[in-house]
């Protein structure tokens, strides 16, 4: 098996493991409706790379949907089509763009949104400090740091000084990082994250196991490379005060949801909130002939205690925020966090 060691200078592994595209040029074809649907079923038959886990049968779903299709279809009604028959897979990295409209998979019925910036604006970030694309403050004797997307960087001595920052402060006892909807970008900036958990016991250069890929090889379903292993070092610069608590919902895709699926490596690491929403694989695209473009996971990928990361990943400790506590400018999740914190004192 091989391993893979994540090195925050080397491009190589992250372009391999972020949510970049590999782009399929198509050959010169009519673009007729019925064309269209078949080079889109087909681009993902070869490509996608979780039909075993998703438990989709590919080939039920193109009879099913193919007879919705002619060549009289207009555009919107044939992106209609489209996008209907891609949700089966409840997969939000599946993306049709058809120009005048995307098509992602979004959960709004089974899960709520579980975040609400104003209420954070209103009686949590009244004062705060930031470094690079990262807020951060005391809350109630806890450091609290927010990172709302991974396409900007933090590099080891931004996140250093913010650390030393927060404990400047006096009397920090934990940490609660959240990143609440944050839709990920390059896995180089979430995997800084979590090198400054303290790790007890270390010398420091401890490497954590963090989750383990496979990348389509061929056009059949089962066509893989072997798993390769993704590794990060413990830095050796400022560590997190106290356990730390890393706050979820449904709106984290992408690197920030190999964040979260590498987390039980660590053991003061819990996470708080709701399930993730999944994804975080190498995004594969193949333009149709109309000119249309569809994106698609073409890996797939293992938490670091064994769990395919498509679906989510299910928090230590679930909260949903409750109308009652936002009345009160309260927010739940990050409460519960505080209150697990505190039970170290």
């Amino acid at each position: 098996m091989r391993k893979i060691y994540i090195l925050l200078f080397a491009l190589v592994p992250v372009v391999m493991l972020s949510s970049c595209e590999k782009a399929l040029m198509p050959k010169d074809k009519s673009g007729d409706p019925i064309e269209v649907f078949d080079e889109l079923w087909k681009a993902v038959d070869k490509g996608y790379g979780n039909f075993e886990y998703k438990q989709v049968n590919w080939d039920s779903v193109y009879r099913a949907y193919k007879p919705l299709v002619s060549n009289a279809l207009k555009d919107e009604d044939l992106y209609n089509v489209c996008a209907l028959m891609l949700q089966i897979f409840k997969d939000p990295e599946i993306k049709l763009d058809a120009g005048f409209a995307q098509a992602i998979y979004i959960d709004t019925v089974n899960h709520a949104a579980n975040f609400n910036e104003d209420l954070l604006k209103k009686h949590y970030w009244k004062s705060y400090s930031e470094t690079g694309p990262m807020l951060y403050s005391v809350v109630d004797s806890m450091a609290y740091f927010y990172y709302r997307g991974f396409d900007n960087g933090i590099s080891e001595e931004q996140l250093n000084a913010a650390i030393k920052r927060v404990k400047s402060m006096g009397g920090v006892h934990g940490t609660i990082i959240d990143i609440r909807d944050n839709k990920g970008g390059m896995p180089k900036n979430t995997w800084e994250v979590l090198r400054h958990v303290d790790i007890p016991d270390s010398l420091n250069n401890i490497t954590s196991f963090l989750y383990q890929s496979q990348y389509k090889s061929g056009a059949k379903h089962g066509d893989f490379s072997e798993y390769q292993d993704a590794y990060i070092d413990e830095s050796s610069g400022e560590k997190y005060p106290g356990r730390v608590m890393i706050l979820t919902n449904r709106g984290i895709t992408g690197a920030a949801n190999l964040l979260a699926g590498g987390c039980s490596s660590f053991a003061k690491v819990v996470l708080v909130g709701d399930t993730t929403g999944g994804g975080g694989g190498l995004i594969s695209a193949t333009e149709l002939p109309n000119g249309w473009r569809i994106y698609y996971p073409s890996s797939r990928t293992l938490s670091s205690d064994g769990n395919n990361v498509a679906n989510g990943i299910k928090p230590d400790i679930v909260v949903n925020m409750q109308p009652a506590d936002e009345a009160k400018g309260k927010d739940s999740i990050i409460e519960t966090a505080i209150f697990e914190l505190k039970k170290d004192l």
